[in-house]
């Protein structure tokens, strides 16, 4: 079914249940209301969702789920109060509920953005802690809260690559009962929040005691890029364990794009976005016949060579570990016992392992993934020679 059918279908199905909601009497309206907002929502009317959404969470005030899509709507139209009022009224409900935390979180600092005048980033700091605390009473019950203990540095950073896993392995390591999770995977403290200061960095960071045999990090998939944070990384955390997950260059290139395009971000077609730079490039070098090389960001984020070079120039080699993600996607047991390993926990077998943020879109011709081989083959080559380690992408 293509996309203007699909709304056709959700306008007639809002149609009636909107007159269903006007016309009887002995129905549950909180539900009604919610099932209303999530079809504005597929209808890409933000707004009416909101009010729908808002009307459902004041009718039942313990439907979690009317909240919490509230909240993530209203985020969306940047009403960052609004939302932090509904995320709150959420985690409230649900203290361990991580995607209600991160977005809270994540709406507590854009709140700041917007009304720096009326907004302090010491009351953003108390209530992170606050909230650090809550989601780790039903997360880790074994962790014993101590009031004392100032927020601690983090232990590990997953720096990247973006679209190569990195939720996935973030969220399996949380759940060993020694990992203890940051308030939000994704902090960007080094890269896009440093101004905000240590302090609001660390409290999305639990307090740990020396030798308690508890460890934290985050994972903040866009440090990859932004190699220019190595330094003040290094500087400011020496001991810090480093995790890249790498995928298949090509596959790493087109998904990057794809999530963009769906996100909005990115208005330009694959040809121009992705493979005018190629065509404009040497194969062979990477540079453009006239010059310099006609770069975009899909990419210079897939030339990993290029990127870990500078992050090991400044972080000792063996303060890295580098996955490869498809062997996470194929045998996560493996891939995550050794990264347990890596950061000094015991062994431990999850129940399952999610996949997360795993997006689906219509191959591409292969004439083109060709292009995409033969591009990078070079800085595979080199990836290979510089960590001694074989990654097979064709």
């Amino acid at each position: 079914m293509d996309i203007k059918a699909l709304r056709r279908k959700y306008a007639i199905a809002f149609r009636a249940l909107y007159h269903r909601i006007k016309t009887t009497l002995n129905i549950d309206k909180h539900q009604s209301y919610y099932h209303l907002g999530t079809m504005a929502l597929e209808l890409g009317n933000w707004s009416a969702s909101a009010q729908y959404l808002k009307q459902a969470s004041e009718l039942d005030p313990t439907y979690f789920r009317a909240h919490y899509l509230l909240g993530l709507v209203l985020s969306k139209l940047q009403c960052w109060q609004e939302a932090v009022d509904a995320l709150e009224k959420a985690v409230a409900l649900r203290p361990a509920d991580y995607p209600s935390l991160e977005l809270l979180a994540q709406a507590l600092i854009k709140n700041i953005d917007v009304n720096t005048n009326n907004v302090h980033i010491d009351e953003v700091v108390i209530k992170q802690k606050s909230l650090v605390n809550k989601m780790l009473g039903s997360t880790h019950p074994g962790y014993v809260l101590d009031s004392a203990l100032a927020p601690s540095d983090p232990d590990f950073l997953i720096v990247g690559q973006q679209k190569c896993g990195t939720t996935s392995l973030y969220s399996y390591l949380i759940k060993h009962p020694q990992i203890l999770p940051a308030l939000k995977k994704e902090i960007h403290f080094w890269n896009e929040n440093v101004d905000l200061g240590r302090e609001w960095y660390l409290s999305h960071f639990p307090g740990i005691s020396s030798g308690s045999g508890y460890i934290t990090g985050e994972a903040s998939a866009t440090y990859f890029d932004a190699v220019h944070v190595a330094p003040q990384i290094a500087k400011v955390l020496p001991h810090i364990k480093i995790i890249v997950l790498l995928r298949n260059p090509m596959d790493r290139t087109i998904s990057h794009y794809h999530m963009r395009s769906r996100d909005r971000n990115e208005s330009a077609s694959m040809e121009e976005a992705v493979f005018s730079g190629i065509l404009a490039c040497d194969v062979n070098s990477g540079v453009k016949p006239g010059g310099s090389r006609q770069d975009n960001r899909y990419l210079a984020g897939s030339r990993y060579i290029e990127l870990l070079r500078q992050w090991m120039s400044v972080i000792p080699r063996e303060q890295f570990l580098v996955l490869k993600s498809e062997d996470l996607f194929m045998n996560p047991m493996e891939v995550v016992n050794r990264t347990f390993d890596f950061l000094g926990v015991e062994p431990h077998e999850l129940s399952k392992y999610r996949k997360s943020n795993s997006g689906s879109y219509v191959p591409i011709p292969e004439q083109s993934r060709q292009l995409l081989c033969d591009y990078f083959k070079v800085y595979n080559q080199q990836l290979e020679d510089y960590l001694g380690m074989k990654f097979d992408w064709s």
